[in-house]
């Protein structure tokens, strides 16, 4: 494992403009360490510079249909020195607390859990850990910084003192825009000013010196930042290094662009149709019958033989990923192209019936 985390140092650096990994980025190649160098430079080479990535997720274990809900929350860490085939197995995950429940922590109660982290991310960016290692048995300094926080889009708001998308002035953790110009074709078109971390730090130490909690209330309603204690760490960039996981963003949840696409705009509005009574068939039919003869290896997993119709059930963010990714992108266009014909007259038929 000691060889492993090490091994960004040797990498050879890609083409410009080309990012293959974390390595490649410029918050990995700026961030200064506690000498001021750069922590992930050359100069640190007798140390082992390892970094962390933050997850913060909330599930539901139910013993049965008729017990009370209980959330229970897991705040661990990632570490993307390591390559991607290992980084998320269960031995390199690091899991430092677990919220008690029966109900998800608030923002301010999250902050009780990160408190704890945080004193423990300081000591390891200044003092770090000296301890024997294989390629060193004499000892090895060893430092850890925290370089991104990844989850969804609440615990993300959450960990970094920001207001949630229904906040009607600070709705954006990444720009400076309003809920009324959020979908403006400036905003949308790159209009949109970026949210100045030096700013949004300064507005949630403001938030922290009110003791009040109306008052707390009133300035959270007025700029959307609370404090947060990933602000006590002197090298971290709340609004650069927070990121909604690709889980959410790209597969599942209300705004997933996978479940979003396939679930809202083409089940739910009817553009990929069950057979009809009659017995006409229809896209999905067509799906259905590709699905039963496609062969992928058992790593990759399955699909609902009935996907797309109630009797389907809801897919899993892996069901998502392996429909959009693989047989999805081979039966779809052939759909499309042997359908548009009666969609384009459906559609005509519907404008005029309008």
């Amino acid at each position: 494992i000691e060889r492993e985390l090490d091994a960004w140092r040797y990498k050879p650096p890609p083409p410009p403009g080309v990012f293959r990994s974390i390595q490649d980025g410029r918050r990995w190649k700026s961030l200064k360490g506690a000498d001021g160098q750069p922590f992930f430079g050359p100069q640190g080479g007798h140390e082992l510079r390892i970094a962390v990535i933050l997850h913060i997720d909330w599930f539901s274990a139910s013993s049965s249909a008729f017990s009370a809900s209980y959330s229970s929350g897991a705040i661990s860490f990632s570490i993307p020195n390591l390559p991607p085939v290992l980084r998320y197995r269960v031995e390199n995950l690091i899991l430092s607390a677990m919220t008690d429940g029966p109900k998800e922590p608030d923002a301010e109660e999250l902050q009780h859990w990160l408190e704890l982290v945080v004193d423990d991310l300081l000591v390891l960016f200044y003092l770090g850990i000296f301890a024997p290692t294989e390629s060193r048995k004499e000892g090895r300094r060893m430092r850890v910084a925290l370089v991104c926080t990844c989850a969804d889009h609440p615990a993300m708001c959450k960990a970094g003192g920001f207001a949630d998308k229904s906040h009607t002035k600070a709705p954006c953790t990444q720009g400076l825009v309003d809920t009324k110009n959020m979908y403006s074709d400036e905003c949308l078109n790159g209009g949109c000013p970026p949210r100045s971390a030096e700013v949004h730090v300064a507005r949630a130490r403001a938030w922290q010196s009110l003791e009040d909690k109306k008052e707390r209330d009133e300035y959270f309603k007025q700029h959307g930042s609370r404090w947060s204690e990933l602000m006590r760490l002197p090298y971290y960039d709340c609004v650069a290094m927070t990121v909604i996981d690709p889980m959410h963003n790209l597969l599942l949840g209300k705004t997933g662009v996978v479940k979003n696409q396939w679930y809202s705009r083409w089940i739910k509005s009817g553009t990929l149709r069950a057979d009809t009574k009659a017995g006409t068939k229809r896209e999905l039919s067509v799906l259905h019958r590709f699905f039963d003869t496609f062969e992928a290896p058992e790593w990759a997993g399955r699909l609902p033989l009935r996907v797309g119709e109630p009797a389907g059930g809801s897919l899993t963010a892996d069901e998502y990923k392996l429909l959009i990714v693989c047989p999805g992108m081979i039966i779809l266009p052939l759909i499309w192209d042997q359908c548009i014909q009666e969609a384009v007259k459906d559609y005509e038929a519907a404008c005029k019936k309008y």
